[in-house]
């Protein structure tokens, strides 16, 4: 596994930035980074799982291992998601992405949130992260300060 980090300073509090991570409208707008079209089902809430997917393409299912609101979310992949929406957790592709990590923690002062992306993954994906992480964040922060 890669370990990958991202970092964006943001003018808006922690409570903005998580609304900005989590909102269904917001979260679809920032993760366009990565694949338009993408979104999420589920709760943000420790314990739970979360299917992220593009409706045309399949995704990934993580499972909230915490989910502290305003300062951390720690989600670990389980399965991917086939074009029928239907969990997988055999096949080539999967079994590398089974057991990415990602920890989001946001933390901040005087207006501003530091929001840090951990990631743990297989080598194969980093390349698609190093690309695509920039962008989102760019994104997350850009919409965070929009309404501020």
């Amino acid at each position: 596994m890669k370990k990958l980090t991202y970092e964006i300073k943001i003018k808006s509090s922690a409570k903005r930035t998580w609304d900005t991570l989590i909102g269904k409208e917001t979260y679809e707008k920032w993760v366009k980074a990565f694949t338009p079209g993408s979104t999420f089902k589920g709760e943000w809430k420790k314990g739970e799982e979360v299917k992220f997917f593009d409706p045309s393409m399949g995704g990934t299912v993580a499972k909230l291992i915490e989910c502290e609101p305003c300062k951390l979310i720690e989600a670990n992949h389980i399965a991917t998601l086939n074009k029928d929406m239907q969990m997988e957790t055999t096949g080539p592709m999967t079994e590398k992405w089974i057991g990415t990590t990602e920890v989001y923690k946001l933390s901040g002062e005087d207006g501003f949130t530091n929001l840090a992306i951990e990631m743990e993954t297989h080598e194969d994906f980093e390349d698609m992260f190093n690309s695509s992480w920039p962008k989102a964040l760019e994104n997350i922060k850009e919409l965070a300060e929009k309404t501020n």
